[in-house]
């Protein structure tokens, strides 16, 4: 109950983006390098979150929900290079390979697994195309 107060109520309001993924390392998810975090965490001991992977603004990662009356808790796992867009969720179970994008506002459901280099969207979030990850256009 407290890392969920502290990562829900104080986190929105007092902790700058670039001080966000210190303190959830702290709280004991694990975090690579380069990784900014503008949206929230709910259950940081579950997250794994690969190098250079962003969580927009109001994004939510949540490794539980309540199924009837069992409460699921299950890891969150993304990649290296990842983009999570701005009020997208993630609920649990979920596995993100590395340099996919989660849409804006799509709603990733428990136990998908999204391959690497794909872009899903919507509600609930589907593959829309795939990513060449070379293509780097300057």
């Amino acid at each position: 109950m407290f890392s969920y107060e502290l990562t829900v109520s104080i986190f929105a309001y007092i902790i700058p983006v670039l001080l966000r993924a210190p303190v959830y390392r702290l709280l004991g998810a694990r975090i690579g390098k380069g990784v900014l975090i503008a949206g929230k965490i709910v259950e940081p001991q579950m997250v794994t979150l690969g190098n250079y992977s962003l969580c927009g603004e109001m994004s939510l990662l949540m490794a539980h929900a309540i199924m009837g009356d069992k409460v699921v808790l299950k890891k969150i796992t993304i990649g290296d290079n990842v983009s999570v867009g701005a009020h997208a969720i993630i609920m649990p179970g979920v596995a993100i390979g590395d340099n996919s994008i989660i849409a804006t506002g799509s709603l990733v459901p428990m136990d998908t697994i999204v391959p690497a280099n794909e872009i899903w969207r919507g509600i609930p979030a589907k593959k829309w195309k795939s990513v060449d990850p070379f293509d780097v256009k300057s």
